[in-house]
Order: C-alpha cells, then structure tokens, then sequence
C-alpha cells in the first residue's frame, strides 16, 4: 500500500505528460499530492476487510461501493473523471437501494448534503449498518422528498436536519423534516412533469417494489434501467386516452404513468390496455398469469386494466401509491376521503 501510494504521489504531476521520457526528475514536487489512484485503492482494500474474506459476491459488491462512496466523498477533489463524479454525488449506495439511478431521476441534489453527513457520521460510529437507524434515515428521506421540503433556503433546515436526525437515532424526538412533512392527496394530480420531486420520488418507490417490466420481465436494478432504457411512460395511452376525451388532468399525472422500457412502450402504442396485453400474450413475450404478477408490481390494478377501466384504474392505482407513500413517510396522510377528493376522483381513496 505504501507503495502505491508513493508511487501515485511521484508520478501526479506527470500523469497527462506526452513529452520526452526520462529518469531524471525531482521525485517529489513543490506540492505533493495524491489521486483518485490513491482514494480508490484504499476504498477497495476497505470494501474487502469490512466485508470479509469469506463474503459472497452480492455482499462484496456491496462492500465496495458503499466504501468508494464513503472515500469519495470524503476526498471530492482527487481528481475524479466526470461520469465518477456525478455517480459518486447522485448514485451512492443509499441512492441505489431507493431506486435512484441518474442525476434526472434524483428528487433533490441538495438533499445530498445533508444525507452525505448523516452517513459520514453513521459511518464513523459504526452506526450506519444498523437497520433501525437505516429505516429511521429512510423515513427522513422521503419525508424530505415526498414532502417537497428542500426547493427553498436550505442552511438552517441542513444544520436541523443533521442534528435532529442524529439525536433522533439517539432516542430524541423526530427531526424537523419528518414533523413538517405532508402530502395531500390532491398533489397526486397536479404531479405531471418529473420537474417535481414527489413525482420523482413516486416513480423511485414504484422501482424499489421491484417492478418487472411487461415483456422483460427484470428487476429495475441499475443495470436493467441503464440496458433496457427504462423511462416514465403512460399505462393507458395518451392517443387513447385523448380519443377517448379522458381528462387529461387525470390522465397526464402520475397515477397513470409508470417506468417500463423503451421498447415495451413502442408494443404498447397509442391502444387500449386490454389490446396491447393481448397483443403481449399472443406475441408469446409471456403468459398471462406472469404478465399479471408484472403489471400488478407496478401498484396496478390489472382487473381494471384489463377491462379498459380508465376511473376504476385511476382510483385504485391512486390508493395503492398514497398507501406506499404513507408507508415511506411514517405517518398517515388525511384528507382521503375529503369532499375535494371525491370530487376530483369519483369517490374516496
């Protein structure tokens, strides 16, 4: 190790040199330093003693990431290529077990700092891989996320954040964060456009249910969403809902958009779901009973979707995500059966 990283030290100031080679050169410079080289190897020799000699892949995978995340971070300015570092800002492993793959799909960049400390801290402690602290961070994130806190001044809400978060783990009361947050049932439909961070966030929890894509079939781990193209699509078609004059309120808001791959929007086009789940089946892409367990991973009704039941979709798809989001958040949310509510949806949720 000492080594490497000597050896990285010394040839820092020469590393994009092109020019003539030679052994004659001072073998340290006025200001020495160490490189991402350096940052990285020591990360994986963490990696691999945190998780064990005797650790199966899965768990050594895990290991590693977690601690090129941790030394990553504590060391931002080692010199780190572009891509690196957008993963190592959007994409750590707490960002990958929710679902979180790209910069685009990430609800708040700026709830990153505050997440980055709580970690470090956790992390030091030896603390961070204790569920009941990992579930109490969870809920503080989506509180956060669901909540749509972190859109406004942010200096006092960080340093709040990060102490009540911390003495919350410690047996204190609930942070600000999770105290504040609120999501109205009605913000399910004014949700359109993932330039909100509850819409980005709902379509993370619809992903972290393990949601099957309707012809693949795979998980929505990193891999898949990278190789399938996975994006936000509609599930009962915009052309067949614009020809079947649905509001597009309703239809071009959440509760009727879900992630599936590229591909799998093209089969399913502009037709009514009863027509483009037949032409699934018939294709031979996969049988009806596999292809009902993979619409319904998606918080799906599939006896609505198979009928063409556009309100009866929309009603049940809507209590099933403000079920999941009073799951993630922790507290119940009101207002389900309120008088709006009714009238928006047809009846309460």
């Amino acid at each position: 190790m000492y080594g490497a990283i000597l050896g990285d030290i010394i040839g820092e100031p020469y590393e994009f040199d092109r020019g003539e080679k030679s052994k004659k050169f001072p073998l340290f410079s006025k200001r020495p330093h160490f490189t991402d080289d350096t940052v990285m190897t020591i990360a994986i020799c963490d990696g691999i003693l945190n998780a064990g000699l005797d650790a199966d892949e899965p768990a050594m995978k895990k290991s590693m990431v977690g601690a090129m995340h941790y030394w990553g971070n504590k060391y931002p300015r080692a010199g780190y290529g572009a891509r690196f570092i957008g993963w190592l800002s959007n994409n750590d492993s707490e960002s990958l077990e929710e679902r979180i793959f790209t910069s685009n799909d990430l609800p708040y960049s700026s709830q990153l700092i505050p997440l980055s400390v709580l970690c470090t801290l956790l992390r030091e402690k030896k603390m961070l891989n204790v569920t009941a602290n990992k579930d109490k961070l969870r809920q503080w994130y989506w509180c956060g996320v669901l909540g749509e806190l972190y859109g406004g001044t942010l200096e006092t809400r960080y340093v709040n954040d990060v102490v009540g978060v911390m003495d919350w783990i410690s047996g204190g009361s609930q942070p600000k964060t999770v105290q504040d947050a609120y999501f109205s049932p009605m913000r399910l439909l004014s949700l359109q456009t993932r330039q909100s961070a509850a819409y980005k966030g709902i379509m993370a929890l619809i992903m972290k249910n393990h949601s099957k894509d309707f012809i693949g079939g795979r998980d929505m781990d990193l891999v898949n969403f990278k190789s399938d193209n996975i994006d936000i699509h509609h599930i009962f078609p915009k052309v067949y809902c614009e020809r079947k004059k649905c509001d597009k309120k309703i239809w071009n808001s959440v509760v009727n958009k879900t992630p599936i791959s590229y591909d799998t929007n093209r089969r399913i086009g502009g037709e009514a779901p009863s027509k483009y789940l037949a032409k699934i089946e018939k294709d031979g892409s996969v049988n009806s009973d596999t292809l009902n367990s993979y619409i319904a991973s998606h918080f799906i009704d599939v006896s609505a979707l198979r009928r063409d039941d556009f309100s009866g979709h929309i009603i049940a798809r809507a209590k099933n995500l403000l079920d999941v989001i009073e799951k993630s958040m922790g507290k119940s949310i009101s207002g389900r059966d309120s008088q709006e509510v009714v009238e928006a949806f047809g009846k309460g949720l």
